[in-house]
């Protein structure tokens, strides 16, 4: 619910998305009453862990930096959309998708590797989260969710239909369409 709000303020629907390039180093401050603030934080960020901690976690961030950031390709809003699969990942799992020993290493997990499922880690996740966040997580941009509306959209039918008990298998990005035709 908070990542479908936090979706929902990114902008309105007729702007063009802003490009964070690296939601890693936005502090999302969260508070009690459910509001929540962001903030660049220089190198890291802190983020509240939804329904895991009530604490707080300073992760830096290479762990979090889309394909197309690592080896200069194009940067758009979908390197965010990575980055919060990336997040959401971790808030769901409680592991990184992505590990190294040093800094080549994750590079090239960043690269080639496709991580394990997150119902593989935790199976009482919903199938639907685990699927979106594999969407958000796919190497390639134009395989992404293609708006914060398609990703919201989504968020929200896997939320509706897990509170009513039923099976959040559903088809991604139904209601994903570019801001713009490329």
């Amino acid at each position: 619910e908070r990542v479908r709000r936090i979706l929902g303020r990114q902008r309105p629907t007729h702007e063009v998305p802003p490009v964070w390039t690296s939601l890693a180093a936005l502090a999302l401050v969260l508070g009690t009453a459910g509001s929540f603030s962001a903030a660049p934080s220089g190198d890291e960020t802190t983020f509240w862990a939804a329904g895991l901690t009530d604490s707080f976690a300073v992760v830096g961030t290479a762990g979090y930096m889309a394909p197309e950031q690592i080896v200069t390709g194009p940067i758009d809003f979908r390197a965010d959309q990575f980055a919060l699969g990336a997040m959401l990942y971790e808030l769901a799992t409680g592991h990184t998708p992505f590990q190294g020993d040093d800094l080549l290493a994750l590079i090239h997990q960043h690269l080639t590797a496709v991580p394990q499922a997150p119902m593989t880690r935790r199976p009482e996740l919903p199938q639907g989260l685990s699927d979106i966040v594999m969407r958000l997580l796919e190497k390639e941009p134009d395989r992404r969710y293609q708006s914060a509306e398609g990703l919201a959209h989504d968020l929200a039918r896997v939320t509706e239909l897990h509170a009513a008990g039923q099976s959040t298998v559903l088809t991604l990005c139904e209601h994903d369409f570019p801001h713009k035709l490329s």
